[in-house]
């Protein structure tokens, strides 16, 4: 009797234990964080079709830096900085009065400069190709592409720059404001995929991203609208195509991120959002590039 109540009693305790791993098992299991779907890695297709999306994308850009140096006529187009100044006339009557004045500070070749914008956009293509495509690619499952906001912040200030000079828009103070702007928007729209991996984004930030954003446009408007009252004339035709396309580009990029961060229908998948900024990328630098070349550039 005493050895079958030993056994029993052995059997009892191993029952017991084997209920108490499974239910910590459970328990663990219930606790783990579930992966998103859009958070797990993507497989070797889905990463070879990204590398090919981004080499055409590099070829495209580089094609076209290429071209438009050596078909264009040199530009230059001035900066200048304003201050107030001694007004001659009433020194020389004796009653000193102070008034703006402007200085010539030095010259932007407009050639380089879309040369650059398109130079560099080629050039971060390659580098998610190639050199940094394993961060890029782990990024993206994670809903953030950090490569991308760095590209934009300086190939998209480089083009408000070239716009808002082709404007009139040449005080160095107020091409310094536009470029700050421009790079404050880019980067709250990398902290809103920062901040906001797990879940839909805090439309805050990209509200305050947006207004510094709309601020270059509104600067144009009042150029616009102060050479027609004021000037009497109006600005080549080609530099209001110029604001007019890539208006509505920038709008696409900004509903594309919108669709994106929120998972709208086909946007769920981050990937095919990406797919999108990379084709409205080509479309607006293409546009920019050869509306000033056939306005300003050509031989």
């Amino acid at each position: 009797m005493t050895s079958m109540s030993k056994t029993a009693n052995a059997r009892s305790k191993s029952k017991a234990t084997a209920k108490t791993v499974k239910a910590k098992t459970t328990a663990l299991t219930a606790a783990a964080p579930k992966v998103a779907p859009e958070q797990v890695p993507k497989n070797t297709v889905t990463s070879g079709v990204l590398r090919r999306w981004n080499v055409w994308a590099s070829v495209i850009f580089l094609v076209q830096a290429a071209a438009i140096l050596v078909l264009s006529n040199t530009r230059h187009l001035p900066v200048t900085t304003s201050y107030v100044a001694k007004d001659p006339l009433s020194e020389a009557a004796g009653n000193t009065q102070l008034v703006p004045a402007m200085h010539h500070l030095f010259d932007l070749n407009i050639t380089y400069l879309v040369v650059l914008f398109l130079l560099i956009a080629g050039v971060m293509h390659i580098i998610a190709a190639t050199k940094g495509r394993d961060g890029y690619e782990r990024a993206l499952g994670q809903r953030v592409n950090a490569l991308r906001w760095m590209e934009y912040t300086i190939t998209a200030s480089v083009m408000l720059l070239v716009m808002v000079v082709l404007a009139g828009i040449f005080d160095a103070t107020t091409l310094l404001l536009v470029l700050v702007l421009s790079i404050v928007m880019h980067v709250l729209g990398l902290l809103v995929e920062l901040h906001n991996k797990d879940s839909k984004a805090d439309w805050t930030t990209w509200r305050i991203a947006c207004l510094a954003g709309s601020m270059p446009w509104i600067v144009f408007a009042i150029c616009a609208i102060g050479t027609g009252v004021y000037g009497m004339t109006h600005l080549p035709g080609y530099v209001y195509g110029i604001w007019a396309s890539m208006l509505v580009i920038f709008l696409g990029l900004a509903v594309n991120f919108y669709l994106q961060r929120s998972a709208r229908g086909r946007w769920a998948d981050y990937l095919y959002g990406e797919k999108v900024f990379i084709v409205l990328s080509i479309v607006a630098k293409t546009a920019l590039a050869w509306q000033i070349f056939a306005g300003l550039l050509h031989p």
